[in-house]
């Protein structure tokens, strides 16, 4: 559970490097 939820914060991380990218 703990580690699904690491993972999913780090997906987001990337989502938001993405988006700052794309700025």
């Amino acid at each position: 559970m703990i580690f699904g939820s690491q993972f999913s914060s780090f997906f987001v991380c990337i989502q938001v490097c993405f988006f700052f990218c794309e700025l």
